[in-house]
């Protein structure tokens, strides 16, 4: 009886530094949890720091965070390999945060110390001194 071949390497037992980007997504491709753990902690640092360019609070950056990558790995079969991984990543990250700005933009920021208690007494009508009658 013929001897088998030996096992091919497993990728996946290489450090993550040592992946090269086409591995990477191949294997998110794949559906390896693993390899997107690897793309997510490569790249979330950087995007974090774009994110927040955008974002007016920390708690909106990571919004924006965890909904690009999101997106990022829904999207991935669509990556045409043309540019480096990054500034695809980066552009869904933008879009990402200029959606959620435009989800805000009708939102008014107060500070801590006027919600809600010293607005509850505060009335809520126009004052109607500059109003002319018709």
């Amino acid at each position: 009886m013929a001897a088998s071949p030996p096992p091919a390497p497993v990728r996946s037992l290489v450090p993550p530094s040592q992946l090269t980007e086409a591995e990477i997504i191949d294997g998110c491709l794949a559906g390896s949890r693993l390899m997107q753990k690897h793309l997510y902690d490569r790249f979330a640092a950087r995007m974090m720091a774009v994110c927040l360019r955008y974002a007016q609070t920390t708690f909106e950056a990571e919004d924006v965070l965890q909904e690009g990558f999101v997106t990022v790995f829904t999207n991935l079969s669509k990556f045409r390999r043309e540019c480096p991984l990054e500034f695809w990543i980066r552009r869904i990250m933008i879009n990402a945060a200029l959606r959620q700005h435009r989800r805000n933009s009708g939102l008014v920021a107060m500070s801590e110390g006027e919600y809600p208690e010293d607005l509850a007494g505060r009335s809520l009508r126009f004052p109607t001194t500059h109003l002319k009658s018709f």
